[in-house]
């Protein structure tokens, strides 16, 4: 999502706020402004003149995980958004530590799942 090029820092993050509510009620959660506790830009602002200036990631802060859930299990509905929301990436905001320790966790069972896989089941006959 471009960020709104207006001056005042209240009237961007008002409308970083409203979009973020547009994008969430497209995919049919039901996310109101409340659950919506705050909402900011990471990085520096860069000049909006600059022919490589990236759009800013979005921070949203959620009032519970609940809705943050909602939110995350409804990310499949993203592909069928309208034009104006393509190319957006929604991601849990995570630490190196805990992205390894969730790498770990879901390798685990994967690795389980192919030694079960590659060992021969019932009886066999070789002979």
């Amino acid at each position: 999502m471009t960020e709104t090029s207006g001056s005042r820092a209240d009237r961007r993050n008002k409308d970083d706020a409203t979009f973020s509510l547009q994008l969430f009620n497209s995919l049919h959660v039901g996310v109101t402004e409340e659950d919506q506790v705050r909402v900011f830009r990471l990085g520096k602002q860069a000049d909006p003149n600059s022919p490589n200036a990236a759009p800013r990631h979005l921070m949203v802060h959620f009032a519970s995980y609940s809705i943050k859930n909602l939110v995350m299990e409804s990310l499949y509905k993203l592909k069928n958004v309208d034009q104006k929301c393509a190319g957006i990436t929604i991601a849990h905001n995570m630490t190196a530590k805990e992205r390894s320790e969730c790498k770990r966790l879901v390798s685990e069972p994967e690795a389980k799942q192919q030694e079960a896989d590659d060992t021969p089941r019932g009886n066999t006959y070789t002979g």
